[in-house]
């Protein structure tokens, strides 16, 4: 469930996670996440690897460790990435959608292996 509210041109989302995540000793039942801003990109800059510069991203813009967004099942992620879109900026859009083309490319190239193996 989403819950997109506008204030004074302030656009969060409140995203629910399928099941509570638990981080240390903080559960997690549900993530408010603001528009994204600049600094929202440097939070990229502090960690390594592309999957984990976009999880930097959304902990950011939700205000939590990165480890709480690591905690999220992959539908869920992905339903993030979905609900999120309306607020991310187009720097980060950009980027999903390269990553998903080069996901899809590896793929197909995975199958196109395991074909030829048969």
């Amino acid at each position: 469930m989403t819950d997109t509210t506008t204030t004074q041109d302030v656009r969060t989302i409140t995203f629910t996670p399928s099941a509570p995540l638990k981080v240390g000793e903080k559960t997690y039942t549900a993530l408010t996440l603001r528009k994204m801003k600049v600094k929202d990109r440097t939070a990229a800059d502090l960690v390594d690897g592309d999957h984990r510069k976009l999880f930097a991203v959304y902990a950011s813009m939700a205000d939590v460790p990165i480890q709480v967004i690591e905690e999220l099942d992959d539908d869920d992620f992905d339903r993030l990435e979905e609900e999120a879109r309306p607020i991310v900026g187009k720097s980060l859009r950009d980027r999903e959608k390269r990553q998903m083309e080069i996901m899809q490319s590896v793929m197909t190239a995975a199958a196109l292996q395991i074909a030829n193996k048969q």
